[in-house]
């Protein structure tokens, strides 16, 4: 009977008659084989649902004021949406390098219109004498007509060297700009969490000049100029620093949603991480999602401390339960 209704679960209805003749598969392999039909089913769900919000995320960036500006001061091909455009960028420049290599290529092409110009300033000089050498009125009608097709071409030229101007103009300020407030705004409460985070043993955060990695300013004044020979635990570190100084920076103050970021902090990292959020809390709702009871005793005795009461909560079985802080560590342990 137990056979027969897992046959017909599985969709082999007709084939639950036979079952104790055949011995090419056993009944648990057929399970087996179910449960995992199941679990790539729920990994296929979720990478759609990854999809869906990636997709999101990109129409909500193409729908910005500044992308659509920037668009519109690009040539477009038919009437392309936003995200279209995006990715029509993207595999046109896959990297930074791409996009350097057409800005030279735009400053030598410059360089030639500003040598063509200077040629037909020359040609106009020269004209303008030979026109005042001309005394018959045949050969002043001649020269008038030879000056005209140079107005002409040089018209076009200059056209052509005023768009490639601005569009070199365009590209040094969007990156300068990008640049000034990657290390004037980005990073200007970073600094703070940072020497909190760790103990005033890294005391500044400095960008590259094109962003590729950060350096590091030390508690003696010293320089540590790469963060390729940090742990990853100081990795992470320097990520929550950036991370909550621009949460901070932001207006108004929305919730913050942490989840288990803290797992590869020691315990004296993990008490001053958590002494951060606190001072977080003062200004921002914060959510701490874990399964280490160690933290939820971090928590409680910030709390203590603070004189305001955390709220402690246990998911069980896809419902949240209120809860205390002693039984939600017990319920961890």
């Amino acid at each position: 009977r137990t056979a027969r209704h897992i046959h017909a679960l599985m969709g082999h209805q007709g084939e639950t008659e036979n079952h104790t003749a055949s011995h090419e598969a056993s009944l648990e392999d057929q399970v087996e084989n179910y449960l995992g039909m199941c679990s790539a089913y729920s990994e296929y769900q979720e990478k759609v649902k990854k999809r869906d919000t990636l997709r999101q995320s990109l129409e909500r960036a193409a729908s910005s004021d500044r992308i659509q500006k920037a668009f519109s001061m690009l040539e477009s091909e038919g009437e392309e949406q936003g995200q279209e455009q995006l990715f029509r960028i993207f595999n046109k420049y896959p990297v930074r390098d791409a996009l350097e290599r057409e800005y030279e290529s735009l400053l030598t092409e410059i360089a030639n219109q500003e040598q063509e110009l200077e040629v037909c300033r020359k040609n106009i000089h020269q004209t303008n004498m030979i026109l005042e050498q001309l005394s018959l009125t045949k050969e002043l009608e001649e020269a008038h007509e030879m000056i005209q097709k140079g107005r002409s071409g040089l018209f076009q030229v200059s056209y052509d060297y005023a768009v490639h101007r601005a569009a070199a103009w365009l590209c040094s300020e969007i990156r300068n700009e990008f640049m000034t407030g990657m290390k004037d705004e980005l990073l200007v409460k970073a600094d703070g969490i940072l020497r909190q985070l760790t103990g005033e043993d890294y005391q500044r955060i400095i960008p590259s000049d094109n962003l590729s990695d950060f350096s590091f300013v030390l508690k003696d004044g010293s320089r540590q100029e790469t963060s390729q020979i940090l742990s990853r635990g100081t990795r992470e570190q320097v990520f929550l620093a950036v991370r909550l100084g621009r949460i901070l920076e932001m207006q108004p103050a929305l919730p913050v949603i942490i989840d288990d970021s803290l797992v590869n902090f020691d315990c004296d990292h993990l008490k001053q991480a958590v002494d951060v959020i606190g001072s977080l809390s003062r200004t921002h709702q914060v959510f701490i999602m874990t399964c280490h009871p160690h933290l939820v005793e971090h928590f409680m005795e910030l709390s203590s401390e603070l004189g305001s009461p955390a709220q402690f909560w246990r998911l069980d079985k896809g419902r949240f339960f209120p809860s205390k802080g002693l039984e939600l560590m017990e319920y961890l342990s």
